[in-house]
């Protein structure tokens, strides 16, 4: 079960399990690209989505009727890949992370989204970030410091 939900795009797998069922749920352009109906927009991609956190095979870029985009957004992605890095604390565990990430995180999400729409002043980022490290972010980076070091 699991193989056939990871199935790749392409595959008569994966286009009933992102669009339903043609003449139902989609139907295509005369280019070949996918168009949901109404009952595809309301039962075929809700209900793929709960599936996907079981398995799913490789990502891709469709954007049907936009191929030009699509080209562009993965030389984007291509361009992100040459400064990426690897998370070095993935694997490792935080006992602090599992209890506060989610809260401190919200917090500071909430002050750069009240810097950037012009509600607080650039300045508030400090006092937040202060917030977050006593709140448990230095725990965290000191829990994962310590996991990575094998104690």
């Amino acid at each position: 079960m699991l193989d056939y939900l990871a199935a790749p795009f392409g595959t008569e797998e994966r286009l009933f399990l992102d669009n339903g069922i043609e003449g139902k749920h989609f139907t295509r352009a005369s280019n070949g690209d996918i168009k949901l109906t109404a009952k595809g927009n309301a039962e075929a991609v809700t209900t793929a989505m709960p599936l996907a956190f079981l398995a799913a095979g490789p990502e891709y870029i469709y954007l049907p009727g936009k191929a030009e985009l699509a080209g562009k957004i993965h030389g984007w992605q291509q361009e992100l890949l040459k400064i990426s890095q690897t998370n070095p604390a993935g694997g490792h565990f935080s006992d602090t992370y599992t209890r506060k990430y989610a809260s401190l995180t919200t917090a500071m999400s909430d002050v750069q989204k009240d810097i950037v729409a012009g509600r607080k002043p650039i300045s508030a980022y400090k006092e937040e970030l202060r917030k977050w490290r006593s709140g448990g972010g230095d725990r965290m980076r000191a829990e994962y410091e310590a996991s990575l070091a094998g104690k």
